[in-house]
Formats: C-alpha cells, structure tokens, sequence
C-alpha cells in the first residue's frame, strides 16, 4: 500500500471506474494531513475516516470533495470479520456495478476498497494523511485495533493522542493480544463522503446549503404544523423521496439483494441543484424533477441470493417486500395526516382488508411479523406498481420535462440477479450512436432509443 505518485495511470482529475486498477490511486488524491478519525460510541468493529480529496479531483467526471474510509480487521478475525467482508462484497460486486451503468443512482458512491492491509502499510498511510508522526501513529492503531477486536464501546478517533489505551489494559496487554504485528491485516472500504446536518425545524431545513446531507430521519422529524403550507411542501419532499427509494428497493430486487437494516437513519438525502432524471422501468418512464438526491448505505446486514451473509442475525431468505416495508412501516409514524397516511397504504395496496392488517402491525411496531405477513398475501403490489402508485398521489412524474440523466431498471438487464453487462454496454453504445447523430433532444427521441434500439436487446 506504498504510496508512490508514480505507480499511478491517470491525474486525480480523470479519475474513474474503468481505470482504478488500484485503490491507491483514489488514496494518493487525498490531501495530506486532512484525514481525521470518528469516535465510536457503540463497540464497533470497524474503525472510521474522513478525509479531504485535493483540489479538482474528479471522479467519473463528477468533482470530489471529502471521502469516507471504513476500516475493519481481516486478521485476526473475530465474529464480525466475516460481516464486514460480506458488505465489501456486496458494495463492490453489487452496488458499484448498478451505479457504474447508470442502473440506478441512489446508493452512496463506493470508490473502491482492497484486503490484505499490513499493518505498517497502514501506519504509512495515516501517519502521511493525518501529519502524526509514524510512533505515534502505531500507537493509536494498535490501541484502536485492540477495541475493534474486543468489541470494546467507546473507541477514541484514530487521529486521538490523548487516550492511548482502554483504562482496564495496559500496553503490555494489548502487545501480547495482538500477538506479532507482522500478521495483522485489516480491509477498508472507500465512498464518497457526506457532511450530514442535523436541522430541527422545516425551515432550517429548506436552507441548508447545496450537496449538504441529512438522513431521511431528520427530514421527517422537520415536519411542519398539519394543514399549513409548510407541511405541503414537506409531504412533497417526503413521496419524492420516497419514490427515490422504491426506485432503488426495485434495483435491489432485480440484483436478488435485500438491504435488511433499511431504517431512516440508513438513508442519506442531499439538498442538490435542481436536476431532472429520467426512469425507464420495466415498460414506464418516468420523468421526476427534484431538488434532492436520496442515498440508500450501510450494507453490513444485506442478504444475497446465493451468498448468505454469516452473521447469526440476518435473514438467510429473500423477500422482495421486507425493505419497502420497512421504510413505509417507520414513515407512518411521522406521516399523522389521515389522508397522507392513506396515501402511504395506497401504494402497498388498495385492499381495505390487507391496509387494515398493514396497519396492525405498524401499531405494534412489530418488524418480525412483516416476512410472514408479506408472504401470505397475494395483494400486495409488486415494486413497479408502488412505484407507479407513489407519483401519481403528489404528481411528481412530468413527461414533458427535459432529461439530464437516463437511468434503466428492467429484469431482462439481470440474469439470476447479476447484472448483465454485455447488454448494459451496448445500451451505452446504442446511447452514443444516438447521441453523436444528434437524435437525443426530446422526450421522444429519448422513447425511439428505449423502444426501438434498446428494447430489442431486452427481447
């Protein structure tokens, strides 16, 4: 993991998917002295970075300004080792792939990732990004390992001098756990970092500067009063994002992927310029202009078809309603309105019988019974018809809007849930053709390239 400038292909500027052979590529683009670490209130097993991107770095011809580091041990492992490389699997293998072909955007950016860290190649690494000197920065490793291993809460930042080791261990102890330092290893994942805002009040909110971030939380806990216009703007930027994530639960479906943990506080939305973005699913397109960008993120507790996740409490089955459900199930709670909440249950379902049972069970608050309740039911609608449900209460699709991004959702573009790359690539080659010959301008030229060209791949 030496950092030479000149192992690297391409400048920072022209960073991209195709050619990051090597993470270090994406790492050497971070200023020096700029990471930090995050404080751990619960025993984690993964430590937290932050770090600034150098002026002009560019990532599939998007600027980067801060990236986020999760570190986790590879060896020794311990009973959470075996999660953390699930989730680089799934974030590596799964979701880069559905943003790298503009499948869908609403996952968290993942740059990269790589296993088999030394531990001195990581003491290199931070001891040139946080400024502290190579001793010292082996000391705050060894200490901030020796909590990741043991489970213990309250683990200090990396970049913390001050409590170098847990009070019920000395430095002896953590030597002799650690054993020879030569065989530690640890595995890290990339992503494009999120400043997230905490707001109280709807106004707060609505003046948060561009590309800031809040959690879908924050966002409903902002309500304004029932009745006034605040709260119609509110209920507007709540099925937006709503639809964003049903857009990105039906992606999950189609790679035969199930998040399992899709609570509030594990959805980002980001107050962006205003953009519209078209959505081909299935045989619908969808035309939503927004101000927002939601991000689906944390992986650690999904399930794979065909590749279970090892941990002891994560559902082994795969449901194509769990997320939905969840997400809706925790939003009635702060959707009040008789009529909102109504609205909610029309997109699960019209069937007074099953929205009375649906009810039910968010009264109990009960996210056990959702698999069994789903599974017995033949009412409910699939996603695309959520979907198709979710834009007509708020009026959030416009076909005559102009498109700035094209993202596709289609069954035929999966084959037992992996993408199919060959038919995404010539959809981009179809894309181009068009696009040099001057034919994509409207709406309609945008259907003849859906319909005519790339529909036939579909047959």
């Amino acid at each position: 993991m030496g950092i030479v400038r000149s192992q690297f292909k391409h400048a920072c500027d022209r960073l991209n998917m195709e050619n990051i052979t090597d993470v270090n590529e994406v790492v050497f683009c971070a200023e020096d002295r700029s990471l930090t670490g995050l404080v751990s209130q619960s025993a984690s097993a993964t430590d937290q970075f932050l770090f600034k991107f150098r002026p002009n770095t560019f990532y599939n011809g998007k600027l980067l300004l801060e990236g986020f580091q999760k570190v986790f041990l590879t060896y020794p492992q311990n009973e959470t080792t075996d999660t953390q490389l699930y989730e680089y699997y799934i974030l590596t293998n799964v979701i880069r792939p559905i943003l790298r072909f503009s499948i869908n955007p609403h996952f968290v950016k993942i740059l990269g990732g790589r296993l088999g860290v030394s531990f001195y190649a990581m003491t290199n690494y931070l001891s040139a990004k946080t400024g502290l000197s190579v001793s010292q920065t082996e000391q705050n490793l060894l200490r901030n390992t020796y909590y990741m291993d043991k489970g213990y809460q309250n683990r200090p930042s990396i970049t913390d001098t001050r409590n170098l080791i847990p009070n019920e261990v000395n430095a002896m102890q953590i030597m002799r756990t650690s054993g020879d330092l030569n065989k530690l290893q640890y595995g890290f994942l990339l992503s494009e970092s999120h400043d997230i805002k905490v707001c109280n009040t709807f106004q707060e909110l609505l003046n948060i500067p561009d590309y800031t971030t809040v959690t879908f939380y924050t966002v409903c806990k902002c309500k304004p009063p029932a009745g006034s216009d605040e709260y119609n703007e509110w209920i507007k930027i709540v099925f937006t994002c709503l639809f964003q994530i049903l857009t990105a639960c039906y992606t999950l479906i189609l790679s035969e992927t199930n998040h399992n943990d899709l609570h509030l506080n594990n959805i980002l939305v980001q107050k962006i310029p205003s953009k519209i973005n078209t959505y081909y699913i299935n045989d619908k397109m969808y035309k939503v202009e927004s101000p927002i960008h939601v991000m689906l993120f944390d992986f650690d507790r999904s399930y794979h078809v065909g590749y279970p996740n090892p941990a002891r409490f994560v559902s082994s089955t795969f449901s194509q309603y769990r997320d939905v459900m969840k997400v809706i199930c925790e939003l009635f709670s702060h959707v009040t309105e008789i009529n909102d909440r109504q609205n909610l249950l029309n997109i699960l379902s019209t069937n007074v019988s099953t929205q009375q049972r649906i009810t039910s069970i968010i009264n109990r608050a009960n996210w056990c019974l959702i698999d069994e309740f789903t599974n017995n039911l033949s009412d409910l609608y699939s996603l695309p018809q959520m979907i198709d449900k979710c834009t007509e209460q708020y009026n959030i699709n416009d076909d005559n809007l102009e498109t700035d991004d094209i993202y596709v959702m289609h069954p035929k573009l999966f084959k037992r849930g992996v993408l199919r790359r060959d038919v995404v690539l010539r959809r981009f080659r179809i894309l181009d053709r068009q696009q040099r010959q001057g034919v994509v301008e409207n709406s309609e030229d945008e259907n003849y390239i859906l319909e005519e060209e790339f529909g036939n791949l579909l047959m």
